[in-house]
C-alpha cells in the first residue's frame, strides 16, 4: 500500500485472515480526518457479528493507552436507508414498514381469501382455521422479501401488470393487488433517484470503509459503485485463497463465463476448474462476489503480505489445511499426512511417516467426533475444551465459540453439562447468543403449554407439569411440597385424563367422569369434607353431582387452598377449551392470552430479569396485533394458526441481542457468525442437518431463473463452513451423531464434513476401505467407558471429577469396582442403618443402588399414567387381591360379591364395563384361592387380627439399626409376620384356574420379613414371633424352620439357659451380619444379587435358573431396565466369574435365611424333631 489516501474509486484490500485487514483500516482512519471536527468516521460492517468483533478488535489494536471513539459502524442496509433520508427526504418519508414480512403476510392472507386463482384455491381447500392460508402467506411474504433485494425489476413489472418471467402469473397478480392495497413505494423504487442524487453530491476525500464483506446484493453494490464516483470506497474483503480461484492459467473472463454457465445448469464449477476441491464444493457465494469485484473498476487491488510470505510454516493439521486452501495446493496435506506403510512398526524411528502419523494422533487442532447422542456431543466437547485450557493456560472462554445448525436442540442440555448460562464460576462460563430468551423462560413454557391444552386430552401429568412451572406456582401460591402432594393425590385418586365427562365426550370417548380431573377433585373434596373413615367404611360411595365417588383417605385439612386452586384451574381450562374451539379475530386471541398471563402467571417482583422477561413476553404477544394493524388487518384465525404464530414469534431471537456477550459464546450456525476465534466448535453436523434442507417449490422463481450473485440457503451454508474453517486460529472441533444409540450402526456426517474427511483421507493415501485417519474419533456410548481412562488412545480422555485417572502405577478400575475406590470413597455407609432402607435394597437391589448411591435416576419414571385401565386383568403391580383378601380375612364368614363392587370401579381400580367385570372375576378367584390356603392356618382361625407396628432401636457390634417392624398381627401370645403371594390365574375355555408353577415368594419378599423376624427376636426375646407364608406352593418348610428356631430361642430365655441363649444369639448375629454386609458392600461395588434370579439359582444352581434372568419376562428386562444397566457388559451364564459369584451369593442367602435345611442351628433342629 503506497498511498493510504486514494482520491476516489474502489479500493480493495484482501487477506485470508480478517485480522490482517485491521492494519490498512487503522492506517486509513489515522491518515484521513472527517469534514467536521466532531463528525464520526463511517465504517460499513458486513453483518452484526463483524460489527461487534470489529469494535473489540480496534480497541485491542489501540492498546491500553489508545482510544477508539467517534466511529459510526453501521450495516449496509442501515447506511443506504440513511442516504435515502438525506438525499431524498420527501420521498423516503413515504416508505412504509408494510412491506416487512411480518406485516405483508397479513395483506397476502386477506388477498388469498378473496383470490379466484385456481392455484391458490386448490391449496386452500378445507382450510377452516386458516392455517394453510397463513403458512402460504408467510411463505409468499418471504419470497417477495427476496425479490425486493434480488429481483426489484420483477416487482416493478408485476406492479405495472406485466409478466417478468415464465410461470409468474399467480404471484404477479397477488403482488399487484398487495402493492395497490399498501399504496406506498418500495425502497428499491427510490434507488434510481438515489443514485442520481449521489452522483450530484460534492466530492469527498474522506473514504467510506466497507469491512468484512463476502457478499452484497446487486442493488446495494451499485449504490456503492455510485458513491465511489465521488469519494473513495475502501473494501476490506476476507478472501480465503491468495490465488485467483479460477487457476492462474484461466483468464478471468473465461472464469466468469464458467460460473455463469454452471449456474444456469444448476451446478457449481468442477474441482479441476477451480483448483482446491474444498473451494470448489463450498465457495460458490465467494466466487460470485469475486466476480462482482472483478467486473468493477478497481483503483487498487492489494493482498496482505502474510498470505504470500507467511512468517512460520504450518505445523498442525488445521494450519496445513488452511494453508493448502490459501495456496491452492492440496499437496501440502499430502506431504504432511501421508499414512505409513503397512509393514512399518508402530514405533519405527527410521520411518518419518510413522512419526508424522503418531503426531497426527496427538494433534488436537482438527478433530471430527462421531457420537451417539447430543448429550454425548456436549460431554465430548466439554472434555475437549478443558483439554484446550489445560494445554494453553492463556486461553480464555471468550476465545471460544460453539455453534450448531440447530442450537435450540442443545439449549436444554447445555446447562446440564456446562452449568447455568451467565454464571462466572467454573472453567467454562458461557452465554447463549442465538436462543430466544423467551423460549428459555418458564413463562413462555407456560404460555406454550396453555395453547397446547386447548385441544389436548389434559392428561394428569400435563396439568401437573404446567402447575409446576415457577410463574404458575407463584400465582397460585404453591410451593414444591404442594406440587409433590398434588402428584401423590392425582396418583392416589387415579386421575388420568380429561377435564370432566363432557370433555371426554368431546374427545370421542364415552361421557364417563371416572379418571377425569373433575372426578378426582370430587373424590378429594369428599375426603376433605368427610374426614378419615374407618376401615369398614372406606368403600362407602358418596353421591355427588357427577355420580358416585369414593372419598379419598388422608386429605389433610390444610390442603384446602390447593384444592381450591385445582378447582379454579379446571374451570379456567374448561372456559379456554370452549373459547379455542372456534375461530376468532387476532385481537380477541391476543386479549385472551394477555388475560391468561395476568390471571395465571406471576413474575418474581424481586427478580429484575424475571420482570423484564414477562414484559418482553407481553410485548411479543401485543406485537402480533400491531404488525397486522400496520396494514389495517384483524384476521380471523383458528387455534392452530394462532399457536403457530405465537410459537414462531417467541422462538425468534429479538433484535439487539449481542453476539459476543462475554465468556464462551454458544450460538447458531448462521452466516453472521464467521469471525475469528482461537477455538471453534461446531455440533450437530449430521447428514440432513447441514446444509439446511429447502423443500422444492414452484414459487421459487429465483431458483428457476438464477442470476450471478444470487444467494440460496445451501450455498450460504457451504460458504459459511469454509469461513468457519478459515476462522479457527488454533482448534477446530466438529461433531455429529454418527452412531446409532441402539445398535451402534454408523451414520453419515453432513455433506461438508464428508467432503473434508474425503480430502484429508485421500491426501493421507487412505483407501475408502481403510476407514478414516486420526482426525476422526469414534466415541463410546457412555462417558464412563473404561477406554477414556486407559490412556491407550490420546484422543480419548475424560475430565469427569469422579472418574479421574489413578496414578500411572495403579491399575485402572472399572466403573463399578469390586472394592471401594476413590470414586466411591465419598459414599461411606454409616453404621447407623434404617431397616426400611435395607429392606428396599433386598426388594429392588439394582434400582436402589443406581438411584440412591450413584444418583442415576434417569430410568425412574415418576410420570402419571396416560391410559385408563382397559384390560380384563389387573397389573401384577396392583395389590387389589391382596388388599381385599386382608379385608375379607377379618371376617371368615363373609362372602365375596358375585359381581365387581361399585366402589372398586368408582375408585378407578377396575376398568369400566365388561373388562372391569372380567378383571374382578380373576381377582375374586385369586382371593378365594388365598382364603382356601388360609382357612386352616391358626392366624386366621378367628379372623385376621388388627395390624400394629413395633419401633426398632437395636445396637450390636458393628451395626445400629432403627425404624419400624411390622405390620405385626397379634394372635394369642404370638406376633405374626405375613407374606401374601397371590396365585397366578389363567383362563382356558372360559374357565378360570390356578396356574401350576405360578408365583412363589423369592428373596425380595423373604429377606425383608426375615430381617424383621430376626431383629424382633433380638430386641424382644421373650415375645414369640412367627412367619405366615401364604402362597400356592408352601411345601418348602421354610416357615417351619423359623418357628423351630423361635421356639428354641424363647424357651432358652424362659429357662434362662445362658449357654443356649449365647449360641442362638451368635447364630442370629452371624446371619444379620452377613445380610448387612451384603447391603453395605453393594453401596460401594457391584454385587451379583437379583431377587428372583438368585432365588432360583439357590434352589437349582445347575438347572434352568438363567431363564429367570434372560427369559422373555426375565428379571433383566423388567423394573425399568435397572438390572440391565447394573449388569450392562456382563452376560450371566457366559461370564464364569460373575456367574459363579451370583450362585455363591445365592447359596449364602439361602444359608442366612435358613432356606437350606442344613443351615438351621442344631438346637433348633433338635426342637424341630
Amino acid at each position: 500500500m503506497n498511498d493510504p489516501r486514494p482520491s476516489s474509486g474502489l479500493v480493495l484490500y484482501r487477506a485470508s485472515r480478517i485480522e490482517a485487514l485491521l492494519h490498512p483500516l487503522i492506517t486509513l482512519l489515522d491518515a484521513t480526518t472527517p469534514r467536521a471536527v466532531l463528525a464520526p468516521q463511517t465504517i460499513i460492517a458486513a453483518h452484526p457479528g463483524v460489527r461487534q468483533w470489529l469494535q473489540m478488535a480496534l480497541a485491542r489494536a489501540r492498546g491500553p493507552a489508545g482510544v477508539v471513539a467517534n466511529l459510526d459502524i453501521v450495516l449496509p442496509a442501515s447506511w443506504i436507508e440513511q442516504r435515502q433520508r438525506e438525499c431524498l427526504p420527501d420521498r423516503a418519508a413515504t416508505v412504509t414498514t408494510a412491506y416487512a414480512t411480518e406485516s405483508l403476510r397479513w395483506v397476502l392472507f386477506d388477498l388469498l381469501q378473496a383470490s379466484t386463482d385456481p392455484q391458490w384455491q386448490h391449496y386452500l381447500r378445507d382450510d377452516e382455521g386458516g392455517l394453510r392460508r397463513y403458512q402460504l402467506a408467510q411463505h409468499l411474504a418471504q419470497r417477495l422479501a427476496q425479490f425486493r433485494v434480488y429481483r426489484p425489476d420483477w416487482l416493478q413489472h408485476w406492479s405495472e401488470g406485466r409478466s417478468a418471467v415464465a410461470g409468474d402469473v399467480a404471484i404477479a397478480a397477488l403482488w399487484q393487488a398487495a402493492r395497490a392495497r399498501v399504496g406506498q413505494p418500495l425502497r428499491s423504487e427510490l434507488w434510481p433517484a438515489l443514485r442520481k442524487a449521489l452522483r450530484r453530491a460534492p466530492a469527498v476525500t474522506e473514504p467510506l470503509h466497507v469491512f468484512g464483506l463476502t457478499h452484497l446484493p446487486p442493488m446495494d453494490w451499485q449504490v456503492l459503485q455510485t458513491v465511489a464516483e465521488t469519494r473513495p470506497v475502501v473494501l476490506y474483503v476476507p478472501d480465503p485463497c491468495r490465488e485467483f480461484w479460477g487457476g492462474l492459467q484461466s483468464p478471468r473472463a473465461h472464469w466468469q463465463g464458467l460460473l455463469q454457465s454452471a449456474l444456469q445448469s444448476g451446478l457449481t464449477a468442477e474441482p479441476e476448474d477451480l483448483g482446491h476441491p474444498l473451494l470448489a464444493r463450498w465457495g460458490r457465494i465467494g466466487q460470485h462476489f469475486l466476480c462482482q469485484l472483478e467486473g468493477s473498476a478497481l483503483e487498487v487491488d492489494e493482498r496482505h503480505w502474510e498470505d504470500s510470505d507467511p512468517r512460520t510454516a504450518p505445523v498442525t493439521t488445521l494450519h496445513r489445511l488452511q494453508e493448502s486452501i490459501r495456496r491452492h495446493q492440496t499437496d501440502l496435506l499430502r506431504r504432511a499426512l501421508r499414512r505409513p506403510p503397512q509393514d512399518a512398526g508402530p514405533e519405527d524411528p527410521l520411518d518419518p511417516s510413522v512419526q508424522a502419523w503418531q503426531a497426527a494422533m496427538n494433534d488436537s487442532s482438527l478433530r471430527i467426533h462421531s457420537c451417539h447422542t447430543r448429550l454425548r456431543e456436549l460431554e465430548v466437547l466439554r472434555d475437549a475444551l478443558l483439554d484446550a485450557r489445560v494445554a494453553q493456560p492463556e486461553l480464555t472462554p471468550a476465545d471460544i465459540v460453539v455453534m450448531a445448525p440447530d442450537i435450540t436442540a442443545y439449549a436444554a442440555l447445555f446447562p446440564a453439562v456446562f452449568g447455568e448460562p451467565g454464571r462466572s464460576q467454573g472453567a467454562l462460563p458461557w452465554q447463549f447468543a442465538d436462543v430466544s430468551p423467551q423460549a428459555r423462560h418458564p413463562a413462555w413454557q407456560a404460555l406454550s403449554q396453555w395453547l397446547g391444552m386447548a385441544r389436548s386430552r389434559c392428561h394428569a401429568s400435563a396439568l401437573l407439569d404446567w402447575w409446576s412451572l415457577p410463574p404458575v406456582r407463584r400465582r397460585a401460591d404453591l410451593d414444591e411440597a404442594d406440587i409433590e402432594a398434588c402428584r401423590a393425590l392425582l396418583e392416589q385418586a387415579h386421575v388420568i385424563w380429561g377435564l370432566d365427562a363432557e370433555a371426554k365426550q368431546r374427545a370421542g370417548a364415552p361421557a364417563q367422569a371416572v379418571h377425569s380431573h373433575a372426578w378426582g377433585l370430587d373424590r378429594a373434596l369428599a375426603g376433605y369434607v368427610l374426614g378419615e373413615a374407618d376401615e369398614q367404611d372406606q368403600a362407602q360411595v358418596v353421591l355427588a353431582d357427577s355420580g358416585g365417588v369414593v372419598p379419598l383417605q388422608g386429605i389433610d385439612p390444610s390442603f384446602a387452598p390447593v384444592l381450591g386452586q385445582w378447582d379454579a384451574l379446571l374451570r379456567a381450562l374448561s372456559d379456554w377449551q370452549v373459547f379455542a374451539a372456534h375461530a376468532h379475530p387476532l385481537s380477541a386471541w391476543v386479549t385472551c392470552l394477555l388475560q391468561m398471563m395476568s390471571e395465571r402467571l406471576l413474575a418474581d417482583p424481586a427478580d429484575a430479569d424475571d420482570t423484564r422477561a414477562f414484559d418482553a413476553l407481553r410485548a411479543n404477544i401485543s406485537a402480533l396485533l400491531s404488525e397486522a394493524q400496520v396494514v389495517g388487518s384483524d384476521p380471523i384465525l383458528g387455534l392452530d394458526t394462532i399457536s403457530e404464530l405465537v410459537e414462531q414469534r417467541l422462538q425468534a431471537v429479538p433484535p439487539g441481542v449481542r453476539f459476543l456477550r462475554g465468556g464462551m459464546t454458544v450460538c447458531g450456525m448462521v452466516p453472521q457468525r464467521a469471525v475469528p476465534f482461537r477455538v471453534i466448535a461446531v455440533l450437530g453436523l449430521e447428514e440432513g442437518a447441514f446444509p439446511r434442507q429447502v423443500s422444492a417449490s414452484h414459487l421459487d422463481l429465483m431458483a428457476e431463473h438464477p442470476r450471478l450473485g444470487d444467494r440460496d440457503v445451501r450455498s450460504d451454508d457451504r460458504w459459511l463452513f469454509l469461513q468457519i474453517l478459515m476462522s479457527a486460529r488454533e482448534r477446530l472441533h466438529l461433531s455429529y451423531i454418527g452412531q446409532n444409540v441402539r445398535d451402534g450402526k454408523s451414520r453419515n456426517p453432513a455433506e461438508p464434513v464428508a467432503d473434508l474427511l474425503d480430502v484429508l483421507d485421500r491426501e493421507a493415501g487412505m483407501a475408502p476401505t481403510d476407514g478414516h485417519g486420526p482426525w476422526w474419533v469414534a466415541h463410546p456410548l457412555q462417558a464412563f467407558d473404561p477406554r477414556y481412562y486407559e490412556a491407550r488412545d490420546p484422543r480419548l480422555f475424560s475430565f469427569r471429577p469422579p472418574l479421574t485417572l489413578p496414578p500411572a502405577t495403579a491399575q485402572v478400575r472399572p466403573f463399578f469396582a469390586e472394592q471401594p475406590s476413590a470414586s466411591t470413597a465419598a459414599c461411606a455407609v454409616p453404621t447407623r442403618l434404617r431397616i426400611e432402607a435395607v429392606a428396599r435394597y433386598f426388594r429392588r437391589p439394582a434400582e436402589t443402588v443406581l438411584n440412591e448411591q450413584l444418583s442415576l435416576g434417569a430410568l425412574q419414571s415418576d410420570a402419571l399414567p396416560r391410559l385408563e385401565p382397559m384390560q380384563d386383568r389387573l397389573s401384577g403391580l396392583d395389590s387389589v387381591a391382596r388388599e381385599l383378601f386382608l379385608q375379607a380375612a377379618r371376617d371368615p364368614a363373609s362372602l365375596l360379591p358375585e359381581h365387581a363392587p361399585p366402589a372398586l370401579s368408582l375408585a378407578g381400580r377396575l376398568p369400566l364395563g365388561r373388562a372391569g367385570e372380567a378383571a374382578w372375576q380373576r381377582e375374586r378367584f385369586a382371593i378365594e384361592a388365598l382364603r382356601d390356603i388360609a382357612q386352616d392356618h391358626p392366624l386366621f382361625a378367628n379372623g385376621l387380627p388388627s395390624a400394629h407396628f413395633v419401633a426398632l432401636d437395636f445396637t450390636c457390634d458393628a451395626w445400629q439399626l432403627h425404624g419400624n417392624i411390622g405390620p405385626l398381627y397379634r394372635c394369642g401370645e404370638t406376633d405374626w409376620l405375613l407374606i401374601v403371594v397371590a396365585p397366578k390365574i389363567k383362563q382356558s375355555g372360559g374357565v378360570l384356574a390356578i396356574e401350576r408353577g405360578g408365583r412363589i415368594a423369592h428373596f425380595g419378599q423373604r429377606v425383608p420379613v426375615f430381617l424383621q423376624w430376626l431383629l424382633q427376636q433380638l430386641q424382644a426375646p421373650l415375645q414369640p414371633i412367627r412367619v405366615c407364608l401364604l402362597q400356592q406352593d408352601a411345601g418348602d418348610g421354610w416357615t417351619g424352620r423359623l418357628d423351630a428356631f423361635n421356639q428354641a430361642w424363647v424357651s432358652a430365655w424362659q429357662q434362662q439357659d445362658a449357654a443356649r441363649i449365647a449360641a442362638l444369639r451368635r447364630d442370629l448375629l452371624t446371619r444379620l451380619d452377613g445380610l448387612l454386609r451384603l447391603y453395605t458392600e453393594a453401596q460401594q461395588g457391584r454385587r451379583w444379587y437379583f431377587p428372583r434370579t438368585s432365588w432360583q439359582a439357590a434352589l437349582d444352581p445347575d438347572g434352568k435358573w438363567l431363564n429367570q434372568w434372560d427369559g422373555k419376562l426375565g428379571e433383566r428386562f423388567v423394573d425399568g431396565g435397572y438390572a440391565a444397566l447394573w449388569s450392562r457388559d456382563v452376560e450371566l451364564g457366559e461370564a464364569p466369574t460373575e456367574t459363579d459369584a451370583l450362585i455363591d451369593l445365592a447359596r449364602d442367602l439361602a444359608h442366612w435365611l435358613m432356606v437350606d435345611p442344613a443351615a438351621v442351628h442344631p438346637i433348633a433342629q433338635e426342637v424341630a424333631r
